[in-house]
């Protein structure tokens, strides 16, 4: 059975007492106090989504964290729902059941329904997230469709890469440094003749992320060949739009950098 497959087997009230938060499924670093506040005082409990339990499996023989002892559920979505009905006083919590024993397909139903219900996760939760997931030995392709992002994105993440390089690198040649800024203006200037500000700002991300999931320069043609068809169709499209903007704001560089061959037939080679 995936993830894909779960659907809660039952719809009931439980109390509070019987519902434990087991922190090795909480999507966040820490519970956003704010978060609690506003739903202890500004918001009806009957309005509220139920909370996404299983029962807590039986295999599982390891310490329970501390509140948890007598819990029978654990929480998979609802982390913040429950501290706030604890606040405010409430008995017992409509909670949506799931027959979910396997602790990694649990822990993807715990990012599914943060993507769902929850505020959205910081960046250092996000990549937290992914992590623990693929030490799970779930696939980057369903990570990505879990937490909302590009499977490139999810590769970034485990790979270490920063995939946020490109944009501060812009960043900082926007800052004023004295001559260093002029001269890199220039160039810059230069180079994107023709390409636009949009092509600029999409080229530094797009080989960012094509690096960070392309097989290396030396791999077999077999190997790449396998890689592309391992693509969605829609992947492999847009893989060959960002290509060609980046080969053409390459080719342009290449040519403020007075480093351009011409062939015989007269054309750019970079």
């Amino acid at each position: 059975m995936t993830t894909r497959d779960l659907r809660p087997i039952e719809t009931l009230d439980i109390p509070l007492d019987k519902i434990g938060l087991n922190p090795k499924f909480q999507p966040r670093m820490a519970i956003d106090p704010d978060w609690v506040r506003h739903l202890v005082e500004e918001t009806d409990p009957d309005a509220w989504d139920p909370i996404w339990v299983r029962r807590w499996p039986e295999s599982d023989t390891s310490p329970r964290p501390p509140g948890c002892e007598h819990a029978v559920y654990e929480v998979a979505s609802g982390f913040t729902r429950t501290v706030a009905a604890r606040q405010k006083g409430l008995t017992s919590l409509t909670c949506a059941i799931y027959d979910c024993p396997d602790d990694g397909d649990f822990l993807m139903l715990a990012a599914k329904g943060n993507a769902r219900h929850g505020v959205r996760l910081t960046n250092e939760e996000q990549v937290r997230q992914a992590k623990r997931l693929s030490e799970a030995g779930k696939s980057q392709g369903d990570i990505a469709k879990a937490l909302g992002f590009t499977r490139q994105t999810v590769s970034n993440w485990l790979s270490g890469r920063n995939s946020n390089a490109a944009r501060q690198a812009r960043h900082a040649l926007s800052e004023p440094r004295g001559d260093e800024v002029e001269v890199a203006d220039a160039w810059v200037t230069t180079a994107t003749v023709g390409l636009g500000d949009a092509g600029l700002r999409r080229v530094g991300s797009v080989v960012s992320d094509i690096l960070a999931t392309v097989p290396p320069e030396s791999a077999p043609p077999a190997d790449v060949l396998a890689w592309v068809a391992s693509l969605e169709p829609i992947e492999r499209e847009q893989h060959a739009l960002d290509a060609r903007a980046a080969r053409a704001w390459v080719s342009r560089l290449a040519t403020a950098l007075g480093a351009t061959a011409t062939d015989a037939e007269g054309e750019v080679s970079v």
